[in-house]
């Protein structure tokens, strides 16, 4: 099996797994319950939606697709490097034509936009460029301490903010809340597209200054990428079966209990969507430690996909993945067109089981439609067009460009 099958496959694995919990929150806006809200109304399929979404889904899947673009900036540049290319400028390019799309999906389709965020941190990236493994496991150690250190005062500032609000305040902040999360509702499922961006750009702008603190988590996960790339741990697994079988098996045990803890604090949030957190510390702990999970997916790759079952699991998702580009914008325009109110307006009243229905609904049409484009040789526009940018000054390699990138 190829190298970058097996990375496409992945990449294309976690673009369902950000669109089943993207959908949950797309109309409600920044405010909203990340998974929806329970209530009175909401059948048993609504509530063991909450609960495995939070269990195998959130906060899970963006680690992969971080770490799969982690390992796709090793390997293009890498590339580059061996024809004599300077990586540093063309990866810049990348990044901001990145950017300029990111900006553009983050303002017009999803305030929630993930390309703002891997743009910023690639500027951050590109000084990793060529490095050797030496050097990639130092500065994941560097970065690793970092994030944990924000992490850590994050978790005490908001431990300590919170025991020293009176219940009035309380009271207040859950009100103010629950009043923002409504006008957002009514604006992305009722309004018309002027209301719908105002409250979208409103809520873009406050998700892309809060990830300023999250950027050590992302160059971790880069630098992981790029690190198992170096060492040639997905491009023949095989060899390292040990290495990935106690990854797997470290990642169940620790991963599963606190996704299972976590879950279930989700799922009493969904319950009472506007009250304060009966356990601050413990929701903020397990979410910051659910993607441990991730490594679990990922292992199961590299353990499993070279096995009759396994390989037509790649088969069927690696074509999604080389446009993931392409893919991971469609997901947002249909989502856009169904759920609100410039649209069909079918989020007023949408269930969580009911919106989970729907993303593997659109997953299916996007799966279907890139294996078409795979099918007839099309390439994504959106990677066409992000790779003309990139080779649009100096001379273009002479080999075909990387499906990793």
């Amino acid at each position: 099996m190829q190298r970058d099958e097996l990375i496409d496959a992945l990449r294309g694995f976690a673009l369902f797994g950000i669109l089943a919990v993207n959908i949950q929150c797309f109309v409600g806006g920044l405010n909203a319950p990340s998974l929806g809200v329970l209530d009175a109304q909401s059948s048993v399929a609504d509530h063991v939606t909450v609960f495995l979404t939070a269990l195998l889904l959130e906060f899970k899947f963006y680690p992969i697709f971080s770490f799969c673009f982690g390992y796709g900036f090793a390997v293009q540049t890498r590339r580059w490097m061996a024809h004599g290319d300077a990586a540093g400028p063309r990866f810049l390019r990348r990044m901001n034509a990145m950017l300029l799309l990111g900006i553009l999906h983050g303002t017009l389709l999803w305030f929630g936009d993930i390309l703002t965020r891997y743009a910023a941190t690639g500027y951050l990236l590109k000084r990793y460029a060529g490095a050797g493994p030496k050097s990639l496991l130092k500065a994941v150690r560097l970065w690793l301490a970092v994030a944990i250190v924000i992490q850590a005062f994050l978790t005490l500032s908001i431990i300590a903010g919170s025991g020293s609000e009176e219940p009035a305040g309380l009271n207040e902040t859950a009100q103010q809340t629950s009043r923002s999360a409504a006008s957002a509702l009514q604006a992305y499922a009722q309004g018309n597209y002027l209301d719908a961006t105002i409250q979208r750009v409103s809520d873009y702008v406050t998700v892309s200054l809060y990830f300023v603190v999250l950027v050590p988590q992302f160059m971790v996960l880069f630098l992981l990428g790029a690190l198992a790339a170096q060492l040639g741990l997905l491009r023949r697994p095989a060899r390292h079966r040990l290495f990935w079988r106690k990854l797997f098996g470290y990642g169940l045990v620790l991963g599963l209990p606190l996704n299972a803890l976590y879950a279930w604090l989700q799922w009493q949030a969904s319950q009472h969507p506007w009250a304060p957190s009966a356990h601050p510390m413990l929701a903020m702990i397990t979410g910051e430690l659910a993607p441990i999970l991730s490594i679990v997916f990922v292992a199961a790759f590299a353990l499993h996909g070279h096995t009759r079952a396994g390989k037509n699991v790649v088969r069927l998702l690696a074509p999604a993945g080389r446009v993931a580009l392409t893919m991971y914008i469609s997901e947002s325009l249909l989502m856009a067109l169904w759920l609100n109110g410039f649209g069909f307006g079918a989020g007023i009243g949408a269930r969580p089981a009911e919106l989970l229905l729907g993303a593997a609904g659109i997953y299916a049409m996007l799966i279907a439609a890139s294996h078409a484009m795979h099918r007839y040789r099309v390439a994504g526009p959106l990677e066409v067009l992000w790779r003309r940018y990139t080779y649009a000054s100096g001379t273009a390699v002479t080999s075909r460009p990387s499906q990793s990138g």
